[in-house]
């Protein structure tokens, strides 16, 4: 049986990355409960699923009041339409948060993940996953047959590895790249303004 699971990520201007959210069809799969109790399931992977297996806004919601902390914080947002629903507005101001909406066609100047963090996520599963059909076609050299597709638990530690392989000085650039500074980065007191200059 072929599986796919989607994963969705958030970041810090400080480095750090929240756990990413793995995402998967209830469709052959039906009691998350159970999905729970079979899988290995990693600390930096947090798992969801509904029917279709696509992200919905009750999905989002359920990720926010997980992960986010009750503190001051911008979340910054691309055009996305789960991200624009009156349930997502109520978590963001239930947790204390602010939320910007990026405008269409700038996410990948001004999204600090679809600056850097994303490709370089998709590039090592890519690497894993490379990896782990290396050995496998490793172990069965003297046998025949087809290669196994990979299953929810493998997929799973795949995103696992691949996100904890992003480092953290990664995850400063994309901000720094993007202009989305943390309030106490030295580049928001670096630039010393000359008033004179600005006096017309």
């Amino acid at each position: 049986m072929n599986h796919f699971i989607t994963v969705m990520l958030m970041i810090r201007a400080d480095g750090e990355k929240n756990a990413c959210f793995a995402h998967f069809s209830r469709e052959k799969w039906p009691d998350p409960n159970l999905v729970r109790e079979r899988l290995n399931i990693p600390e930096n992977v947090i798992i969801k699923s509904n029917k279709s297996g696509y992200i919905s806004d009750q999905i989002l919601n359920d990720y926010l009041r997980t992960i986010l902390r009750r503190e001051n914080q911008l979340l910054i947002y691309d055009q996305a339409g789960s991200h624009k629903t009156i349930m997502i507005s109520n978590a963001i101001s239930d947790l204390d948060a602010t939320k910007i909406v990026i405008p269409g066609g700038c996410t990948k100047y001004l999204q600090p993940l679809d600056a850097l963090v994303i490709a370089n996520f998709k590039s090592k599963t890519t690497d894993f996953r490379i990896k782990f059909q290396t050995e496998q076609i490793e172990r069965r050299s003297k046998r025949t047959g087809n290669l196994k597709a990979l299953d929810r638990q493998q997929l799973i530690n795949i995103a696992s590895k691949a996100w904890d392989a992003v480092s953290p000085q990664l995850v400063r650039k994309s901000f720094e790249l993007t202009g989305s500074y943390g309030v106490n980065h030295p580049k928001i007191f670096s630039h010393q303004v000359n008033m004179k200059k600005l006096i017309i």
